[in-house]
């Protein structure tokens, strides 16, 4: 069974974006780097992306920096020195000098982090719809009970007719 997302506001900012998880993340990405929602091929490929843990700054990038994401004049304001400085930090000689050393485990502890704050979310989602849809029930003797009453008032007006 495949949970809808949650319906979020359009990420103006930086910061938006980043506060976003999961699906709702990637199609805000999209919409604020590309101008554009994402076909179905970029959204599967970017929501396992972000469900494996990469950054969210790192598929950020890639969408800025592909193509599409050149021609787009208007992305969110922080955008681009975010992805400068992401970009930097990446390819610096400390960070693969580190890795090369075997300290590459702080990434891997990241990264799980990451995979664990998103998968979290999801649950979060489920459970909220979840209880939703328990009100929903809770709430369907009282919707009957009125339904009944006012069947019955329409019954004994027609008779009186």
């Amino acid at each position: 069974m495949k949970n809808s997302p949650q319906i979020e506001p359009p990420a103006h900012t930086l910061e938006q974006l980043l506060k976003l998880h999961d699906e709702a993340f990637v199609r805000s990405a999209y919409k604020a780097i590309l101008g554009r929602t994402p076909d179905q091929g970029g959204l599967e490929n970017y929501l396992s992306q972000v469900r494996a843990g990469i950054h969210k700054a790192h598929i950020l990038a890639e969408l800025a920096q592909s193509p599409e994401g050149r021609l787009n004049a208007a992305p969110a304001p922080g955008l681009h020195l975010a992805i400068a400085q992401y970009a930097k930090h990446a390819s610096s000689l400390w960070v693969r000098m580190f890795r090369w050393l075997g300290n590459a485990s702080v990434e891997s502890t990241d990264r799980q982090l990451r995979i664990m704050d998103n998968r979290l979310y999801l649950v979060e989602q489920a459970v909220a719809q979840q209880t939703s849809q328990f009100v929903e029930l809770l709430t369907l003797p009282n919707q009957v009970a009125r339904t009944f009453a006012e069947l019955k008032a329409a019954i004994a007006e027609k008779q009186r007719e």
